[in-house]
């Protein structure tokens, strides 16, 4: 997951439809930069855990095989 390439739907829509259940393009530029910093972040904290888990998979792995070559 490189996070290069990455799509956000930003529609809203709520159950109980009235003229109220939209989001104004306007707001939805004004918050722009700050959900794509958001997802940059998660991109980028994802990216960390990945590393993290592989070397723990790693790790269980190498254990396992001293354990049943002993």
């Amino acid at each position: 997951m490189s996070g290069e390439d990455y799509f956000v739907d930003g529609t809203k829509v709520e159950a109980n439809a009235n003229r109220y259940t939209f989001v104004w393009k306007k707001a939805a530029k004004r918050y722009q930069d700050g959900l794509q910093d958001k997802v940059k972040t998660i991109f980028r904290d994802l990216q960390h855990q990945i590393k993290i888990d592989d070397q723990a998979l790693q790790n269980f792995v190498t254990d396992q095989k001293k354990v049943a070559s002993a």
